[in-house]
């Protein structure tokens, strides 16, 4: 009796820890195409305000990422062209905006939503675009 008790419990505990998946916020999408800011969020020490703020579109940045790695940046403030890299969770970008590689870790990835850290000497920087194609 006792033997079959615990083979019952162990078989349901199995069960149940193999039925339980991680949300990890991504969906089966490319990070092709075009992207605009929509939020900000200021998480840094010195006079950040560790909430999301709206972007404008007039000072919103358009990201779009090509089939090929080629990356362009539009923005009211820059414009950058060059390559990426996707990572599991992070991009690696090469631009003539930088000198040396960008890291963005990749928060979220749906059909209609990326959100990016980036980080910064005293916290993080998050952003948040949605798909325009």
């Amino acid at each position: 009796m006792q033997r079959r008790f615990l083979f019952t419990i162990t078989i349901l505990t199995a069960v149940i820890l193999l039925s339980c998946q991680k949300d990890t916020g991504f969906e089966n999408k490319d990070l092709y195409g075009k992207w605009m800011q929509k939020e900000s969020f200021d998480g840094y020490a010195m006079g950040g305000s560790y909430t999301w703020h709206s972007v404008a579109p007039q000072h919103a940045d358009t990201l779009q990422f090509l089939s090929n790695n080629e990356f362009r940046m539009n923005g009211p403030l820059r414009k950058c062209t060059g390559t990426f890299i996707q990572l599991a969770d992070s991009l690696e970008i090469n631009s003539n905006c930088n000198t040396r590689p960008e890291v963005l870790r990749i928060e979220k990835l749906t059909n209609s939503e990326l959100i990016t850290v980036r980080a910064v000497r005293e916290g993080v920087i998050k952003d948040r675009y949605i798909a325009l194609e």
